[in-house]
């Protein structure tokens, strides 16, 4: 199961990112109907790659807990997706679209850190294993 966490899902992520980064590129150049949508799937890309930006920079910062991380990027990164949304015309600014896009928004970003709280929790688990046996993993050759 845990090499299912940490290879096979990424792996399946990026995978899954570059073929559809692909499609769509082909599919701009190509002027097929689906433009629209290959554009919008690129601008996303854009924004995602944005987000990550914004927390390398977060990431600097001395947080006392992982929550205090989780919301001050939430807090950074929700008014660049709704600036994104108004920009790219993605969703039209009314209530109901707004609220839809903000519980997607605070789902992802719940799972995604958990995500990654737990598998820095398990690494530090396992770093403490191998300290408390002197150096060694428990895994023979």
């Amino acid at each position: 199961m845990r090499k299912w966490v940490e290879v096979y899902i990424p792996a399946l992520c990026m995978g899954f990112t570059f073929i559809i980064c692909g499609i769509c590129l082909s599919e701009l150049f190509a002027g097929n109907e689906s433009r629209e949508f290959a554009l919008w799937i690129l601008e996303f890309l854009g924004f995602l790659a944005l987000t990550m930006i914004v927390d390398m920079l977060i990431s600097n910062i001395d947080f006392k807990t992982y929550t205090g991380h989780l919301l001050a990027e939430m807090a950074a990164c929700y008014p660049l997706l709704l600036l994104a949304c108004y920009l790219g015309h993605w969703i039209g600014f009314r209530f109901y679209p707004i609220l839809l896009v903000s519980l997607i928004y605070v789902i992802c970003m719940g799972l995604i850190h958990l995500y990654y709280y737990e598998m820095s929790k398990r690494q530090a688990e396992e770093l403490n294993e191998m300290l408390r046996n002197g150096g060694k993993d428990g895994k023979s050759n």
